[in-house]
């Protein structure tokens, strides 16, 4: 397994919509990466139920280390990641 250094800032996780995948925020990494933004697009698998996906979520971020994040989300992704407390 291997252990993710802590962000440095609160980062920004990019959740895609039901169709798309982590390269659809292709632009937007870049153009957040050139501004020193912490940037994660995350590409995840199909769950078949709401609550698996959001603990997949969340599992996710605590691999990442990161106690904080700012979700954008597309589609499903935005409803989604709205969920989460």
């Amino acid at each position: 397994m291997t252990v993710m250094p802590r962000l440095r800032a609160v980062p920004v996780v990019l959740l895609h919509g039901i169709e798309g995948t982590a390269t659809t925020f292709f632009e937007q990494v870049l153009t957040l990466a050139s501004h020193g933004t912490g940037v994660i697009a995350a590409q995840y698998p199909a769950h078949k139920a709401h609550a698996v996906w959001l603990l997949s979520l969340e599992c996710f971020l605590d691999h990442v280390r990161a106690k904080e994040a700012h979700l954008y989300g597309d589609g499903l992704g935005a409803v989604s990641g709205s969920a989460l407390e």
